[in-house]
């Protein structure tokens, strides 16, 4: 499922330009020649895929807890669902919106990135990158979601990196270009995104089902063939000691 990670990534360009947009389009490298430009926002961008992947590896440590346990398929559902609830609170048309509280760990993120931000120099900006990655967003959290089926740490890691360079296209663009997208379009782009998270949290309940159908839906080897109830029975053996 490692290809739906970068499939949310280029559908969140949509929402990064609407987002992010600010920040990319206030980055100090103005009086750079071209090579120079074009370095620094690959510096940015670098340190926000590098921040995906460290979160990424979190998550993927708790999934694989939870794949040990044996629930892989039970958890692609709930992924799933997750993201289909997540997509659908967020469509433009529904008014229900949910605030949470401020995490101290939240503004420790915000004022690292504003203090990055005020130093204006090109040198600071694969750290203005990595924070922005950290700042809490719908649409990582989507990203997240789908990594929790990752098969190990290192997955979640790959899987949320993958995330991070499906939003580079426009990431990339946007520094240089951002003024020739209007506030209109970026809007617009922005608003598509919940039914995108909506067909990808369809996508991981019928991956889930376990139906057999390959890419879309492969059969999920379950935990408990190598649980504590298979080895009871080699145990059941007779064990032959030597004097």
């Amino acid at each position: 499922m490692y290809w739906s990670a970068f499939l949310i990534g280029i559908l969140g360009n949509f929402h990064c330009i609407g987002m992010c947009g600010p920040i990319a389009l206030s980055l100090p490298i103005g009086r750079l020649s071209a090579p120079e430009k074009v370095a620094q926002v690959l510096l940015y961008n670098l340190g926000r895929v590098i921040a995906y992947g460290f979160l990424g590896g979190l998550i993927g440590v708790f999934g694989l807890g939870l794949r040990y346990v044996g629930i892989v398929q039970t958890l692609s559902i709930i992924s799933g669902g997750f993201l289909i609830i997540f997509g659908f609170f967020t469509l433009p048309f529904v008014t229900i919106r949910f605030k949470g509280s401020s995490l101290a760990i939240g503004k420790w993120i915000k004022k690292q990135l504003g203090y990055y931000m005020q130093q204006r120099k090109v040198s600071t900006l694969f750290f203005v990158g990595f924070f922005n990655g950290l700042l809490p967003c719908g649409l990582v959290y989507a990203g997240l979601i789908g990594s929790l089926t990752a098969e190990s740490w290192t997955g979640g890691v790959v899987y949320m990196m993958l995330f991070g360079l499906g939003t580079l296209p426009f990431m990339l663009v946007l520094p240089f270009a951002g003024s020739l997208i209007s506030i209109r379009v970026r809007n617009i782009m922005r608003k598509s995104v919940p039914f995108a998270l909506i067909l990808f949290g369809l996508l991981f309940v019928v991956r889930g089902a376990n139906l057999g159908i390959p890419y879309l839906s492969p059969k999920i080897e379950m935990a408990d063939e190598a649980s504590p109830s298979n080895s009871s029975d080699k145990a059941q053996q007779p064990v032959m000691y030597c004097h």
